[in-house]
């Protein structure tokens, strides 16, 4: 970007990327020094479906685990807001805010590598407000906001979402696929797995 040749790091760098990972680089004196890879923390359970649906050419989108944990502090303090318990108010405000301030003060160091924007919750929930309530306290409703956002963007061809055996929010995006894919006349597929290569059903 800065006109900075790779030299040696060049190689490492396509096999970072290959491996789902953003490269970025460290400068010295002009000259290319090292690679800082950024990356979500996959849970290991969910490795081999990622791979089977990367082998098969799909882009696949990893929620960020905040984004439940903002939700949280969302639902607390609209909870505390509706009981006017005041202390409750300022705890859940003051919590949100520490949160929001951390994810824009690292989205700012890494938005030069950031290809895309991440819906708010309030966004989230806005767009899964004409089916769930913002109050079932399901990630039912952030999955639903997260599809629909992408349904409704040209460059998605579709979604699938992909959920464990029995995860009872999955099972609330899954009866509701077909509303979705007929809505916006794109497929919504549901895929489970179990945590193992040899019984997934991918």
């Amino acid at each position: 970007r800065e006109g900075i040749a790779l030299g040696d790091l060049e190689e490492r760098s396509k096999t970072l990327a290959d491996e789902g990972k953003t490269p970025m680089y460290i400068a010295l004196d002009g000259r290319a020094a090292a690679i800082l890879a950024v990356a979500d923390t996959v849970k290991e359970d969910s490795k081999p479906a990622i791979a089977a649906m990367k082998k098969m050419g799909l882009e696949v989108v990893v929620s960020p685990w905040t984004e439940w944990v903002e939700y949280i502090y969302f639902r607390n303090f609209e909870d505390a807001v509706r009981d006017r318990k005041f202390k409750k108010i300022a705890i859940a405000a003051i919590k949100r805010w520490v949160l929001l301030n951390d994810e824009r003060r690292i989205a700012r160091i890494f938005s030069s590598v950031m290809d895309t924007k991440e819906l708010s919750t309030k966004e989230l929930l806005h767009l899964s407000g004409e089916y769930l309530s913002s109050r079932c306290g399901s990630e039912a409703v952030l999955s639903i906001g997260s599809g629909i956002e992408w349904m409704r963007r040209p460059d998605f061809a579709g979604v699938i979402s992909v959920m464990p055996h029995g995860c009872m929010p999955g099972g609330i995006v899954a009866a509701m696929a077909a509303k979705f894919s007929d809505q916006y006349h794109k497929p919504w597929a549901t895929l489970t797995y179990d945590g193992f290569a040899e019984t997934s059903n991918l």
